[in-house]
């Protein structure tokens, strides 16, 4: 099995192709940031399918890309990669301040 094949699924109903990672729990309020910093990592890759967090119960809990070409699926492993470790980033800088964090959010 090549890495693009665990990184790229395909969905049942449609046959649209897309990659599906969960992230560190971080609080919705920072959806707005976390979308933003992770779109600039897509665009970086001159990639043009479409990306969205997946949140739930108040928590980004993971992200979800939808691939624009068979191109792109080439590149999977790569975004995938990048764009978790740009969401643990993002969670480790909102981890430093010096008030207790539960899922990003002061307590």
């Amino acid at each position: 099995m090549t890495t693009k094949y665990q990184y790229v699924k395909q969905c049942s109903c449609c046959d649209d192709r897309f990659s599906r990672m969960n992230l560190p729990a971080i609080n919705a309020k920072h959806q707005g940031a976390l979308t933003k910093l992770l779109k600039k990592q897509v665009t970086q890759m001159r990639m043009k399918g479409d990306f969205s967090l997946m949140l739930a119960d108040g928590v980004i809990a993971g992200f979800y890309y939808q691939y624009a070409s068979a191109a792109e699926e080439l590149k999977a492993e790569k975004l995938c990669n990048r764009l978790y470790d740009a969401a643990c980033e993002f969670y480790d800088e909102l981890m430093q301040d010096d008030a207790v964090w539960t899922y990003g959010e002061a307590v």
